[in-house]
């Protein structure tokens, strides 16, 4: 407990030990070895006394003080002993400012100054020497540790009430740091304890319980998408302690940073006035619930609150962006609470909140600790303001928040910037590009996307004084002009996210002119690039080239293709029909080209590509109805479908609805299965990204190709891998690595503007595949 006799005495014993010629640094260690801020109730450096702050210009705040949600309580700057403070007033009052710390404290080891913000005038002046007990209980009434406890109403009220967020615009470096302090991943910081909480929660629900799609998620995660780094990076030390753990704490930090980045667009997209005139009232809708309570809160309300906000952006902001995946598996925890009835999120969030009904699931320890840590992630995201925010902060978030040795440990590598701009620049990527398309295969956490992006809007902006930025949007993500692919669900997350955030002040300008306007998939997909499916496996839907063609020349089996998706279900060989590496493989029907072209006079894969965003549009909307209609529903297509298509598509066509019925009800028919057979249905955008990536990837003409892809040895291939590259490609022969040009160029138009990859020289096979 903080002690005023004892902050007395160190007071005292500071002003005995200064002399006459102490630096700052001097008078800074005093306070630290006099236990000034133990009596203060404070931990120490590193947890919530914290010095690292450092602004572009080499100025920092000497020391600032953290409550228990790591919010700024006071700002400490040193001056040399007998330096006159009040010259120094205006620095500590800007740092106080910037962090929103409610108190300033200015000393040089014989004097102490403190002010509360707003208050040009101290609120106390101290001698140290001559440190009264009375004066002593008023710095203890200050600066004393504060106590944040997110399960008192009191509290939390007090909080919202007083909530004051730190700007992180360009002019507010020290904000930003403060907010890369908050989301480090060190001991102790409130990430760390969500990764930590995540671990016990993935143990209990994988290994105690044998959830099935939690460990469906981790084996399929596991075998699909992880690899284990050469080396640990140090910042993972202190959470691993064996093999399985390095695996379990490499899927939590995924599913982590999916959890709080999706925490971090709902914010900065309230911040920036997106959802004004929609009718959503934002996160402060949740905690209004909160006023009037006399209990204390019940901590599960807020992993249900991160759900229900999860789906309210679906419907809100990006519908494919926060749809279920592999990474939302913590909600199986909580599967009673997520359960109830169909109530709205505040309301939901309200009625656990209070205590109504428990979690059964998982233990009251292991509750608690992922319940309260999400609750930390969640009020550090109130505190900061992105309403100013300019230029990618999450890509910078990305770059700084995930050292390099993270980032090559997951496989993820972050492209500097002048080498983007040497790219674009090189293959012309300027003026006239807003009607031209660009793809980058292996576009990891989007660098290259969002340079497009950026470049795309001012090529708008140039030709147009007021752009209709709904129909240039509906251009851009559906037709689609900028197209990413990469083989990790992480990167492509982070991709779209960065993605939503470059066009952000467009779709802001188009959600004003049209306030129920929104973006319902972002044109960026799971997909293996370098898999053609088209050559491997014979699932080819054919050419746009000029054919002539009648129905009756083709027979029933060759107006389909079957495409098989691999689905994170584990199940007996012998039960199902189709399996890989023991996962489920369920098979969705798509309709050859040419039988579409002459059903519906569909004339290319651009308009191929937008009729079937109209169809999963429709599946999605029935599948929203057999939740509201329960057993009684019977998955089959009920209407809207001529509707959707129409939508996308650049005209209306004839006989789309008849046509497409049976793709819809097939599709249905694999989600009945997989709700049914295997009691989840979570996983439709595994269905929707093959669906989609196959068109783009496999049929689609590019005029620039972009990107830096991944370096891969082929000594470190697997051998299915090897074989599958040798099949396709003529340029996998010697010491090849993983890029492969052949793909690139099959993708290039003829008359293709540019074609822009960080590439190895030197290298004969990739030689030859140029020179053909």
């Amino acid at each position: 407990m903080p002690d005023a006799a004892a902050v007395h005495d160190s007071l005292r014993a500071i002003a005995d030990s200064a002399n006459d010629d102490m630096s700052e640094r001097d008078v800074e260690n005093l306070f630290l070895e006099q236990g000034f801020y133990d009596a203060l109730d404070y931990e120490g450096t590193g947890t919530d006394l914290r010095s690292e702050f450092t602004l572009p210009d080499s100025r920092r705040p000497d020391y600032i003080t953290l409550d228990t949600n790591e919010a700024v309580t006071a700002v400490y700057e040193f001056k040399t002993t007998g330096r006159d403070l009040p010259p120094n007033e205006d620095q500590l009052f800007h740092y106080m400012d910037h962090l929103r710390a409610e108190y300033g404290v200015l000393t040089n080891g014989e004097m102490l100054r403190l002010y509360r913000r707003g208050d040009d005038r101290p609120m106390l002046v101290v001698s140290l020497e001559s440190v009264t007990e009375s004066e002593a209980r008023d710095l203890v009434s200050a600066l004393q540790k504060r106590e944040f406890d997110l399960t008192d109403p009191e509290d939390v009220n007090q909080f919202l009430e007083r909530l004051e967020p730190v700007p992180l615009d360009g002019q507010a470096a020290l904000g930003q740091e403060h907010f890369f302090d908050t989301f480090r991943l060190e001991e102790d910081s409130p990430f760390a304890d969500l990764i930590i909480g995540m671990m016990d929660l993935l143990h209990e629900l994988r290994d105690e319980r044998e959830a099935k799609f939690v460990k469906g998620a981790y084996d399929f995660w596991e075998a699909t998408y992880a690899s284990e780094p050469d080396e640990t990076p140090d910042s993972w030390e202190p959470f691993i302690d064996g093999t399985q753990s390095l695996r379990d704490f490499m899927f939590c930090l995924e599913s982590g940073h999916a959890l709080l980045a999706r925490l971090l667009l709902a914010k900065a997209t309230e911040d920036h006035d997106f959802f004004a005139g929609t009718g959503y009232d934002g996160m402060d809708d949740y905690f209004r619930g909160l006023q009037g309570f006399s209990d204390s809160i019940n901590l599960d309300a807020f992993p249900v609150a991160a759900d229900n906000l999860i789906d309210d952006m679906q419907e809100q902001l990006v519908e494919g962006l926060f749809q279920d995946d592999i990474f939302v598996w913590w909600t199986d925890g909580y599967v009673e609470q997520l359960s109830r009835g169909h109530e709205t999120g505040p309301n939901q969030f309200e009625a656990v909140a209070e205590g109504t009904g428990e979690v059964e699931r998982i233990s009251e320890a292991t509750r608690d600790r992922f319940s309260r840590a999400v609750a930390e992630v969640f009020f550090n995201v109130l505190r900061f303001d992105f309403e100013h925010v300019e230029g990618d902060l999450l890509g910078d978030l990305y770059q700084r928040y995930f050292d390099p040795e993270t980032r090559k440990a997951l496989g993820e590598f972050y492209t500097p910037q002048p080498v983007i701009d040497y790219i674009m620049d090189g293959v012309d990527y300027n003026r006239g590009v807003s009607n031209e398309r660009l793809i980058d295969p292996s576009c990891g956490s989007g660098t290259f996307l969002v340079e497009a992006v950026e470049r795309y809007i001012a090529d708008v902006e140039n030709y147009e004084d007021d752009p209709n930025w709904e129909e240039h949007l509906r251009d851009l993500c559906t037709r689609p002009r900028i197209v990413g692919l990469d083989i990790h669900p992480f990167a492509v997350l982070m991709a779209q996210i960065r993605f939503v955030v470059a066009i952000l002040p467009a779709y802001q300008k188009a959600k004003q002119q049209n306030p129920s306007y929104t973006i319902r998939r972002l044109p960026i997909y799971r997909t293996d690039t370098l898999r053609n499916e088209r050559e491997l496996t014979g699932v080819d839907i054919g050419d746009d080239s000029t054919r002539q063609l009648t129905f009756d020349s083709m027979t029933e089996d060759e107006q389909d293709v079957r495409i098989p998706v691999p689905l994170p279900v584990e199940v007996d060989e012998e039960e199902v029909a189709e399996t890989e590496d023991g996962f489920l493989v369920r098979r969705v029907r798509m309709p050859l080209f040419d039988t579409i072209q002459l059903e519906t006079g569909v004339s290319n894969f651009g308009e191929y590509f937008a009729a079937l965003q109209g169809v999963l549009d429709t599946v999605k909307a029935h599948m929203r109805l057999a939740e509201e209609f329960g057993d009684e529903y019977d998955w089959t297509y009920q209407s809207g479908l001529e509707e959707r298509i129409n939508h996308y598509t650049s005209q209306e066509y004839d006989g789309v609805e008849d046509f497409f019925e049976p793709y819809v009800n097939d599709m249905l028919e694999n989600v009945r299965y997989l709700k049914e057979e295997h009691n989840d249905g979570r996983l439709f955008k595994m269905f929707e990204d093959t669906v989609l990536a196959l068109v783009v990837k496999n049929y689609m003409e590019y005029d620039y190709v972009v990107g830096n892809p991944p370096y891969v040895r082929t000594q470190n291939l697997p051998a299915s891998q090897k074989t599958m590259m040798d099949q396709l490609y003529d340029a996998t022969t010697g010491n090849y690595d993983i890029y492969c040009p052949e793909r690139v160029i099959e993708s290039v138009t003829y008359e293709a503007a540019g074609c822009g990859k960080c590439v190895q020289h030197n290298r004969d096979p990739a030689r030859r595949c140029f020179g053909r």
